[in-house]
């Protein structure tokens, strides 16, 4: 019963001590791969409400172009230096006297940090050194970058948003920069549920003079996410990594 007690005595304190609104990570709905979340205060007695906002957002550590683009090159310039060292004065130059230290144990492999895919390879070249193994081994890392997905948060600061109906609350900003951006930002809640809501954000550039600024304005388009979002990105992703 003691225990009962303090649970409960810790919801309550837990419940006063929230924001007034929260809203955890509303899907997109304007195809970005990101999500989006907030914690809103309201200010003083009004129902304007001061709502620190955050993003956590996943892209591809690298393009396929890119990568491509990359591969391309090592490959030019791993047929040019065999050409003209051979393929054992290559590996030579490119592993020294890694090949008279190996195999390494398993111990030593975790100590060093090293890449056990990497580690297979060079062991791999060792043996018995081929033209598509060197290049295997000089592009992995590459090849892994178009498989890695970066997962990263980061926030996206306060903002104070005004009260234009029951449900809506909108928050702007001066122009800003040199393109005298306006920022739009709305928040609109479901009639029925508190917990469920809709965000949409628009840029106004108001300084279109330069060629800049209206490139950017030609390729703006509203960003938008809802409750009512995809749940689930496609993203073929072998790896994660976390951060920028």
């Amino acid at each position: 019963m003691k225990n009962i007690l303090l649970i409960s005595a810790l919801f309550i304190s837990f419940n006063t001590l929230s924001a007034d609104v929260n809203f955890n990570w509303l899907k997109s709905t304007s195809n970005e791969n990101s999500a989006l979340s907030g914690t809103c205060e309201y200010v003083d007695s009004s129902n304007d409400m001061d709502c620190n906002l955050r993003q956590i957002s996943v892209r591809k550590k690298t393009d396929i172009v890119d990568a491509n683009k990359t591969i391309n090159e090592a490959t030019l310039e791993l047929d040019s230096k065999i050409k003209d060292k051979g393929i054992k004065g290559y590996v030579k130059e490119m592993l020294g006297e890694t090949c008279k230290q190996l195999p390494l144990s398993d111990e030593k492999i975790n100590s060093l940090g090293t890449d056990r895919e990497a580690y297979d390879v060079i062991v791999d070249i060792c043996n018995a050194a081929t033209r598509d193994k060197i290049l295997n081994f000089l592009t992995l890392a590459v090849k892994n970058d178009v498989k890695t997905c970066k997962v990263f948060d980061y926030d996206i600061g306060n903002f104070l948003f005004n009260q234009v109906s029951e449900m809506k609350w909108v928050s702007t900003n001066k122009p800003s920069g040199q393109c005298a951006v306006i920022t739009i930002l709305t928040l609109e809640k479901h009639p029925k549920h508190d917990t469920l809501w809709n965000y949409s954000q628009i840029k106004h550039y108001t300084n279109t003079e330069s060629e800049f600024c209206k490139s950017l304005s030609n390729i703006n388009k509203p960003m938008t996410y809802s409750w009512e979002g995809r749940s689930r990105l496609k993203m073929d992703c072998k790896f994660i990594e976390f951060g920028m």
